[in-house]
C-alpha cells in the first residue's frame, strides 16, 4: 500500500540568489507520526518531472524509504524498509554509502542499494551487509520490492546502475576478499548482477596492490559501449614505506567488458608525488583533490567530471588538506574556499550534472555566504558563480535538472516539520 501526503507548494523569499532563479519549497515531508520519509538524500528525475529518491529515516519502523514526488508537490512513498528487507539504520561508515542514488528502466521499475539489512553473517553480524534491491512498477502504479542481492561480497553497497540489456553494475564499500591493511579491510568491490539474478564479483579493490584504488563509493557510471566508470575514497599510488597499506587519497578508475579488467585513469596523491615515485615518502599537500565520493558525470565525448569533499589549494590557511575540487578527466576546474570565509562553498561531496550546453552544476554542503552551503554553476567558459546560498536547512547532495532547466535538491532536516524538503530553483526566462 502506497502512503500520499499532499503538500502546499511554499515560496519563500529569495536570499543570496542569483538574479536567474527563484527559490521555493516543493515538498515539506510531513511529522513523523505520519510515518513520511525523513532525511533525503540524492535525487532522480523521470521525463515527465517526477522526482524520485531514498531518505535515511522515516517510513513504518523508522528505517527508511524510497519515495516519489510528482512536479505538483505531492509525496508518495513507494516503500517502507524493514531490516531484512534492507536498512539505513547501522554504524557510521567513511566513506558512507548513502551517497548512492537510485536508477529506472524504460519500464519504471526502481533499482538502489541500502548500506545495512539483508542478511547477517560474521562479516556483518548485527546490522546485515546491505541489499540490493528492484522495485517492479505495476501498470496501475504500485511497486513491488524484491531483494536480488544480499551478502558480504557486496558489503555496503554503494549504489547500481543498468547496462541496455538490465544487467545491474554496483559498487560495495567493503566488500570483496582483498584486503588493503589496517586502512581498508577489505578494500570493497566491483559486481555485476545479470538479468538472470546471478551476482558475480567483478573486481576487489586492493587486488593490484592498492594501486587499483580502495574503498568505492557512489553509483558507477556506465557510458554507450558499456565501460563502466566509478571512484574509489581511498588507495593510489602513494605507499607508505613503512606500512603494508596504501595511504592514496582516492582513484577514477575504469572497467572494460571487453577485457574484464579494470585500472585506475586518475589518481589523487600530492604535490610531488607522480606514479614512478610514490613509494619514496609521503606527499605534500593535495592540490590535486582528495577524497571523492560520488559518481562520476560523463559528457557526450567521453570527458568525466566529478568533485572531491578534500585538497585543492583553496584558502592559505588550510594549504594541506584544502576545501574540495571539481575536476574534469586529470584536471582541476575549480577549488574551493578561494574567497574569504569561504563565500564561494566548500567541501563538495555530491554528483555534478551538465546542461545541454556545457555547463556544470552542483553543491557544496559548507561555506556560503549563510554558512549553510550553495548551489553553484560553472560555465561552459569556465567561469564560476554561486546561484544559490543555503538557509539553515542546508542545500542537501546534489541537484538535479528537469527539461527547462529548473534545479530541484534536498534538506535533511528544512520544512515545517523539520524532517526534510525539496526545493526547488526555478530558472527564469
Amino acid at each position: 500500500m502506497k502512503t500520499r501526503f499532499v503538500l502546499f507548494i511554499m515560496f519563500l523569499p529569495v536570499l543570496g540568489l542569483a538574479q536567474t532563479y527563484t527559490l521555493s519549497t516543493l515538498a515539506s515531508f510531513p511529522p513523523t507520526v505520519r510515518k513520511g520519509p525523513i532525511s533525503p538524500h540524492n535525487l532522480i528525475i523521470d521525463s515527465s518531472g517526477n522526482l524520485y529518491g531514498s531518505s535515511t529515516g522515516g517510513g513504518k519502523v523508522n528505517l527508511g524509504t524510497v519515495y516519489e514526488i510528482t512536479p505538483a508537490g505531492v509525496v508518495t512513498v513507494l516503500h517502507s524498509f524493514g531490516g531484512t528487507d534492507g536498512s539505513f539504520s547501522g554504524p557510521a561508515l567513511d566513506p558512507s554509502p548513502v551517497n548512492a542514488s537510485l536508477s529506472r528502466d524504460s519500464k519504471g521499475n526502481i533499482y538502489g542499494t541500502t548500506p545495512f539489512g539483508g542478511t547477517l553473517d560474521p562479516t556483518c553480524p548485527t546490522e546485515g551487509c546491505g541489499t540490493v534491491f528492484k522495485m517492479a512498477r505495476s501498470q496501475s502504479g504500485t511497486y513491488t520490492l524484491s531483494t536480488l542481492y544480499s551478502g558480504s561480497d557486496g558489503q555496503y553497497p554503494t549504489g547500481v546502475v543498468l547496462d541496455p540489456a538490465g544487467n545491474l553494475f554496483g559498487l560495495s564499500a567493503f566488500g570483496g576478499a582483498a584486503n588493503c591493511g589496517l586502512a581498508c579491510p577489505p578494500g570493497g568491490s566491483l559486481f555485476e548482477i545479470t538479468t538472470a539474478g546471478t551476482f558475480i564479483d567483478l573486481h576487489d579493490f586492493c587486488d593490484l596492490d592498492g594501486e587499483d584504488g580502495c574503498n568505492p563509493t557512489g553509483t558507477p557510471t556506465i557510458d554507450s559501449a558499456g565501460n563502466l566508470y566509478g571512484i574509489t575514497f581511498l588507495g593510489g599510488f602513494f605507499h607508505d614505506p613503512n606500512e603494508s597499506e596504501d595511504g592514496g587519497y582516492g582513484v577514477v578508475f575504469s572497467w572494460s567488458p571487453i577485457s574484464g579488467s579494470l585500472g585506475a585513469i586518475r589518481t589523487f596523491t600530492g604535490a610531488d608525488c607522480e606514479q614512478n615515485d610514490c613509494d619514496t615518502g609521503a606527499p605534500v599537500g593535495i592540490p590535486n583533490g582528495a577524497e571523492p565520493l560520488a559518481k562520476l558525470t560523463l559528457d557526450a565525448h567521453g570527458n568525466f567530471y566529478g568533485t572531491t569533499a578534500q585538497g585543492g589549494i583553496g584558502s592559505v590557511v588550510r594549504r594541506v588538506s584544502g576545501y574540495g575540487t571539481v575536476f574534469m578527466n586529470a584536471g582541476i576546474l575549480y577549488e574551493f574556499c578561494q574567497q574569504a570565509n569561504c563565500t564561494d562553498g566548500s567541501n563538495p561531496s555530491g554528483k555534478l550534472i551538465l546542461d545541454s550546453v556545457g555547463n556544470i552544476y552542483g553543491v557544496a554542503p559548507n561555506g556560503g555566504a549563510n554558512g549553510y552551503g550553495v548551489v553553484f554553476t560553472i560555465s561552459s567558459a569556465g567561469v564560476y558563480r554561486v546561484i544559490y546560498n543555503g538557509g539553515s536547512a542546508g542545500v542537501g547532495d546534489a541537484v538535479v535538472m528537469d527539461k527547462a532547466g529548473n534545479l530541484y535538491g534536498t534538506t535533511l532536516a528544512g520544512g515545517a516539520s523539520h524532517n526534510g524538503s525539496i526545493y526547488k530553483l526555478t530558472k527564469k526566462n
